[in-house]
Protein backbone atom coordinates (compact mmCIF):
# COMPACT_ATOMS: atom_id res chain seq x y z
CA UNK A 1 0.00 0.00 0.00
CA UNK A 2 2.90 2.50 0.88
CA UNK A 3 4.45 1.79 -2.27
CA UNK A 4 1.59 2.63 -4.46
CA UNK A 5 1.02 6.21 -2.76
CA UNK A 6 4.57 6.48 -3.33
CA UNK A 7 3.94 5.75 -6.79
CA UNK A 8 0.89 8.17 -6.91
CA UNK A 9 2.81 10.85 -5.12
CA UNK A 10 5.70 10.73 -7.58
CA UNK A 11 3.29 10.67 -10.85
CA UNK A 12 1.32 13.66 -9.46
CA UNK A 13 4.68 15.89 -8.72
CA UNK A 14 5.75 14.73 -12.46
CA UNK A 15 2.26 15.71 -13.63
CA UNK A 16 2.51 18.92 -12.00
CA UNK A 17 6.07 19.82 -13.26
CA UNK A 18 5.13 19.37 -16.74
CA UNK A 19 1.79 21.21 -15.90
CA UNK A 20 4.05 24.33 -14.84
CA UNK A 21 6.49 24.01 -17.71
CA UNK A 22 3.33 23.89 -20.17
CA UNK A 23 2.15 26.88 -18.43
CA UNK A 24 4.95 28.62 -18.64
CA UNK A 25 5.49 28.06 -22.46
CA UNK A 26 1.82 29.18 -22.78
CA UNK A 27 2.68 32.78 -20.43
CA UNK A 28 5.87 33.18 -22.96
CA UNK A 29 4.07 32.73 -26.02
CA UNK A 30 1.03 35.16 -24.93
CA UNK A 31 3.55 37.65 -23.84
CA UNK A 32 4.96 37.00 -27.33
CA UNK A 33 1.95 37.74 -29.17
CA UNK A 34 1.24 40.64 -26.91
Amino acid sequence: MGAVFVALWAAAIIVGRKGEAARAALVAQAGVKA
